[in-house]
């Protein structure tokens, strides 16, 4: 004869879960705690932030966190036409609101976790001219990041909104360089 178990399936899964929960429950816990958009600081850094054209036209943005940033623009094409280098520098302090902005951003793009490189790995895109290259340092950690005409699906939004604050940013602080120097 069979024997009658003493617990039915269902207790068994139940008995089961509670003594499994609390490491299911933890890790639910850790995998919500990663993913909700928690973000470290990233003390103080370094972030840099290229643009461009190969032979012809290079802007470079770099932004300390003390506040300073630095463009550089090469004119490429002028300068071999000249045979002289002639590039534009033009150094400034962020206010509280932009570096607030542009460090939250970094943070929030968890750059350390991208890849290196996007859009290399098509061959219809050996002839792009256009070169965006961003880097970060931070503590003892160093991130590059290339890209060539990328989907804006294969970057995370909170990236592809770093890349057009910063360059929205290069774009005013050269507008109001250029007023000064006249």
């Amino acid at each position: 004869m069979r024997r009658k178990p003493d617990a039915s399936p269902v207790s068994i899964i139940l008995i089961r879960y509670k003594m499994n929960r609390y490491p299911f429950l933890i890790l639910c816990f850790l995998l919500f705690f990663i993913n909700s958009g928690c973000r470290r600081d990233v003390g103080d850094f370094v972030f840099s932030c290229s643009i461009e054209s190969v032979t012809n036209y290079k802007i470079v943005i770099t932004i300390k966190s003390d506040r300073t940033y630095a463009i550089e623009e090469f004119h490429y094409f002028f300068d071999n036409a000249s045979k002289k280098k002639d590039p534009k520098n033009s150094k400034g302090i962020l206010t509280a609101k932009e570096f607030d902005q542009i460090k939250t951003l970094i943070e929030k793009s968890n750059l350390f976790h991208l890849k290196d490189a996007y859009g290399f790995d098509n061959p219809k895109l050996e002839t792009s001219a256009i070169l965006y290259q961003v880097y970060l340092k931070s503590a003892d950690k160093e991130k590059f990041i290339s890209m060539k005409e990328v989907n804006a699906d294969q970057l995370p939004p909170s990236f592809i909104q770093l890349v057009k604050t910063v360059n929205d940013f290069m774009s005013h602080a050269k507008a109001i360089s250029k007023q000064e120097s006249i």
